[in-house]
């Protein structure tokens, strides 16, 4: 009997692929799910696909090393 591999949802597959675009995202800023933008200071994911005003960003400060 074959043993089924099991599929990881992380963040890293979840993002394989995707490009990260300059910009700055806001609550009314368009966006679809996996799209990221990046500015100085930090790196913008859009987790939810919605009409402009209703997507959902998440925001990740980016700090020196």
């Amino acid at each position: 009997k074959k043993k089924k591999k099991r599929k990881s949802a992380t963040l890293g597959t979840a993002l394989a692929g995707a490009a990260i675009s300059a910009g700055t995202a806001t609550a009314s800023t368009e966006g679809v799910a996996g799209q990221m933008l990046f500015d100085s200071g930090f790196l913008y994911i859009c987790t939810v696909t919605g009409a402009s005003g209703s997507e959902t960003w998440k925001k990740i400060t980016l700090n020196s090393l």
